[in-house]
């Protein structure tokens, strides 16, 4: 009995307290046995599912206010009007977040076994919001105008892969009002032809030779399905601008319900859209002239998306606060094969070596680029990070030992053994670049601590100057930008194969040169991005270029946007991305 009493006091006591808590909590909880969780973010109602973003545009109206410089995707070649264009007009197939190719308005694709024919199995159902078909006719007759000479498409060499493509693009416009052509070849379209809408549904387009980066050119705006009875019914110049007549445009996630001129630029959710509906119910856009108006706009907290211009970055202590994608551009020293001393395999890697990269990417760049030996830019298909350098090494700091054994080899059979009577360098960059001066001094320092008394000269230009210098093959040396036309590793490579390339016409280099024909021409991804990687280190080896940096792009959200991030090309992908961007209620 007595320790029975012992024991049970305690427990009746422990129980009593328990009961009490119980009481306290009624107050506040439905029921004594429940914890206190977070809530769960909830999305917002419909009628809050409105993204305000920015673009950023030069295009002045004719009333003086900002606007798009091409609603219509043929013309598009700036950020803005191509942003613009991937969320109305829809692909045959669309880039995803991962930058790989999907089908989008197709619902299947086949490659003949020659890689000759594609065939394209269209969704069917899909039409404009105004109720014009979306199908086999509308892309057949979207691709010929696009390489119509009378529509003078800038990037209608896009599409040049397509069997006579080229030849047509480049006959002579006789009456762009009448879209009368002066030549052999005034349609694209038809059975025999390079473009066949074999049925509603089917579209068959016949290649000039094997070429898989075709896919990736048909994701871009260039290649989008348009209105033909609007443009039949307006006219090439006049057809745009009424795409709001009825309410509102498109034939993709987004219709075109409000211009500029109309009081803002907005987009609304397509209810004729033939794929999942996105969560935003409404897009408006803001246009600035810069990054820094745009983002001035966002920390007053007008916009829900904000692009911190450089300097902001830089100067941030928390760089975390910002989300942060690399960039498909990369900045890089052209070499001029042709002209000693870059004509020695010697001199290209002993100037390749010589440069510090980490170093040049933290000042003058201030942290802001990803110093690179690459060519094929991180996050594009068949970007191997497996690449070495010059001296065989991933690294990205200088190799001086290796630089000074190649610069007095090359002293030594070349220029009497006295580095300073070997043939002179000219380091020629922008002087509309802000940075450029300043690591063109670092790069002249750097070669100068490994061949000491080597003549070389920085010489600051106008940008028109040094393009036309460039083209002309009468640069030697220059510090210049690459950016994607489009994202496949194609655009990267193939340019120091064409003569026409202003970036490096003169390097010669025939293996690679049948590697990056065989990558075209592959149908096997896996075997595709081998072939281009392969290419890639030769021309890295034997440094086609010197690749320096690869540069970044920064944005950043309000707390209630939920799911809203960029690729490399510095878009929200159409095809996984924008249809899951979602606006949560606030605490």
């Amino acid at each position: 009995m007595r320790t029975s009493s012992i024991h049970t006091r305690p427990n009746l006591q422990r129980i009593m307290g328990v009961l009490l808590f119980c009481v306290v909590l009624s107050l506040t909880a439905a029921t004594c046995g429940s914890v206190s969780r977070p809530r769960t973010p909830q999305p917002a109602p419909e009628a809050q599912q409105i993204l305000r973003d920015a673009l950023i545009t030069t295009t002045v109206n004719s009333a003086g206010g900002r606007d798009i410089a091409a609603y219509d995707p043929a013309q598009a070649t700036d950020a803005a009007s191509m942003s613009l264009a991937t969320l109305i007009y829809p692909t045959l197939v669309a880039i995803d977040s991962q930058m790989t190719v999907r089908l989008w308005a197709t619902e299947n694709m086949q490659v003949s076994a020659n890689g000759l024919t594609l065939t394209f199995q269209l969704r069917s159902g899909m039409k404009f919001s105004d109720g014009e078909p979306i199908n086999a006719q509308a892309f057949a007759y979207s691709l010929n105008r696009a390489l119509d000479p009378c529509i003078n498409a800038p990037l209608a060499w896009y599409l040049y892969p397509i069997a006579e493509a080229a030849t047509f693009n480049q006959e002579a416009c006789a009456s762009p009002q009448q879209d009368s052509i002066s030549g052999p070849i005034t349609t694209l379209i038809g059975q025999g032809q390079p473009i066949y809408p074999l049925d509603p549904l089917t579209l068959v387009i016949t290649l000039q030779a094997p070429s898989a980066q075709l896919l990736t050119t048909l994701t871009q705006p260039i290649a989008s399905a348009v209105p033909q009875t609007l443009i039949q019914q307006y006219g090439a110049s006049q057809w745009t601008t009424h795409l709001t007549d009825h309410g509102g445009f498109g034939g993709s996630l987004f219709e075109l319900t409000r211009t500029p001129g109309q009081g803002g630029l907005r987009l609304t959710r397509n209810t004729a859209f033939w794929g999942a509906a996105p969560r935003l119910r409404q897009i408006d856009y803001s246009l600035f002239p810069t990054t820094s108006a745009a983002y001035a706009a966002y920390q007053a907290g007008t916009l829900d998306v904000g692009y911190p211009p450089n300097d902001v970055v830089a100067s941030s202590v928390k760089r975390t606060a910002f989300h942060t994608a690399p960039l498909l551009r990369i900045g890089y020293l052209g070499l001029n094969w042709r002209t000693a001393p870059f004509n020695d395999v010697r001199v290209r890697q002993a100037f390749a070596m010589a440069i510090d990269k980490q170093a040049i990417a933290a000042q003058p760049l201030q942290g802001l680029a990803i110093p690179t030996n690459h060519i094929v830019p991180q996050g594009m298909t068949a970007y191997n990070p497996a690449l070495v350098g010059p001296d065989s090494s991933q690294k990205l700091t200088a190799d001086t030992t290796q630089s000074v054994k190649l610069v007095q080899e090359f002293a030594s059979s070349a220029c009497g053994g006295v580095v300073s009577h070997c043939p002179a360098l000219t380091l020629e960059v922008s002087s509309e670049d802000a940075n450029a001066s300043v690591i063109a001094a670092d790069i002249a320092r750097m070669w100068q601590s490994v061949a000491p008394g080597y003549p070389l000269t920085v010489r600051v230009e106008p940008a028109a100057l040094l393009v036309q210098r460039n083209k002309s093959g009468a640069a030697q040396l220059y510090l210049d930008e690459w950016v994607a036309d489009y994202p496949d590793p194609a655009d990267a490579l193939e340019r120091f194969t064409r003569s026409t390339s202003d970036v490096a016409g003169s390097v010669s280099l025939p293996d690679a040169h049948l590697l990056l024909t065989n990558a075209d021409a592959e149908q096997d991804p896996t075997q595709r991005a081998k072939d281009y990687q392969a290419a890639e280190q030769l021309l890295v080896s034997d440094v086609a270029i010197v690749p320096l940096y690869q540069e970044e792009f920064y944005w950043q959200t309000s707390a209630h946007v939920q799911n809203a991030v960029f690729d490399p090309q510095g878009r929200m992908s159409v095809y996984d991305t924008f249809p899951t961007v979602v606006i949560m209620r606030t605490p």
